[in-house]
């Protein structure tokens, strides 16, 4: 993960109204911006392996008593998550001359849609479904921390060289979504829910035969976040730097997690937790041996209960 801050006020941007009804939904107000946040210089550095797995914690056992979970029961996957398994047929939607799409009216709702370029949400309340994106930007799809309500659902984010992460920042939904070809997946802030989505085939950081981007991935990552749910989700990195899950510490205390029922394929960690924050509950996992260093790398307080690897022995905490 790459740690960006957000900027405390948006600066002017010329932009270019246009609003669109398609086959009887509404869709946006098309803006066009010449930037992309200063975040995306890069601030601060990579989050790594936090030191030290000792911490306060909770560690039960709710294994149910007829057996180890199936591993692979609805697990997210082609077939389960973005566009293709809902039987819809895209329609092309042009990108500002930017290559950026900005969405800036509070309600809008993108259905159906094949966007070739980042996806810039400015408004209250939107919802994209039953769609791609295809980005090369800092963000496939970016929301302010001013707007809030982002739900995305059935939608698959194939990202470009460039892509740093299919979403970002706060106060999103996103649910059977498909993210690939970015170096991290998505990046959550305050109140958000990732789930029964699948996020693998990380970039590998190389743009025209040369490095420009690190090779360590984040499936699911905050950076101090709270109120956040990751439940039901699909992260394959295996044998890969960096985690499938990281809760960091540099810019909060994260508090009032839930990582739940997902299928945790690698990093060097599967799991890292910073020791800042509390009420954090991780529960009902299934984690493959395909890491670097170990399944978990936990401080501070938590909640470990009902964690297992595929072969159903329990994965300690």
């Amino acid at each position: 993960m790459n740690v960006h801050r957000r900027p405390a006020a948006r600066r002017p941007r010329a932009r270019v109204v246009l609003t669109a009804a398609v086959t009887g939904v509404l869709l946006l107000g098309i803006g066009v911006v010449a930037f992309w946040p200063a975040a995306l210089s890069g601030i601060g550095a990579p989050i790594r392996h936090l030191a030290g797995t000792a911490g306060i914690h909770e560690s039960t056992s709710d294994r149910p008593t007829d057996g180890p979970r199936d591993p692979q029961a609805a697990v997210p996957g082609p077939d389960n998550t973005g566009w293709r398994h809902t039987g819809v047929r895209l329609r092309p939607m042009a990108c500002g001359a930017n290559g950026e799409l900005v969405v800036d009216q509070d309600g809008a709702r993108l259905d159906g849609v094949l966007i070739g370029c980042n996806v810039r949400i400015n408004a209250d309340g939107v919802t994209i479904s039953r769609s791609e994106v295809r980005a090369g930007g800092p963000w496939a799809i970016y929301k302010p921390d001013g707007y809030k309500d982002l739900t995305i659902s059935d939608t698959e984010v194939a990202g470009r060289p460039g892509c740093q992460a299919a979403l970002a920042f706060s106060h999103y939904t996103a649910t059977r979504v498909n993210i690939h070809g970015c170096q991290d997946g998505a990046l959550v802030e305050q109140g958000s829910v990732v789930q029964d989505s699948w996020i693998h085939d990380f970039w590998d950081g190389t743009q025209n035969g040369h490095r420009v981007g690190q090779i360590a991935h984040d499936g699911v990552a905050t950076s101090g976040g709270s109120d956040l749910t990751i439940r039901g989700n699909r992260i394959d990195n295996p044998h890969s730097d960096n985690s499938c899950i990281l809760i960091g510490g540099q810019f909060g205390e994260p508090s009032n997690i839930v990582i739940e029922d997902n299928y945790l394929d690698g990093g060097y960690f599967s799991v890292i937790l910073a020791p800042q924050g509390a009420n954090r509950v991780i529960k009902n996992n299934t984690f493959t041996r395909a890491f670097l260093a170990g399944p978990a790398n936990l401080s501070g307080s938590y909640v470990w209960a009902g964690n297992d690897y595929t072969d159903g022995t329990s994965v300690p905490g």
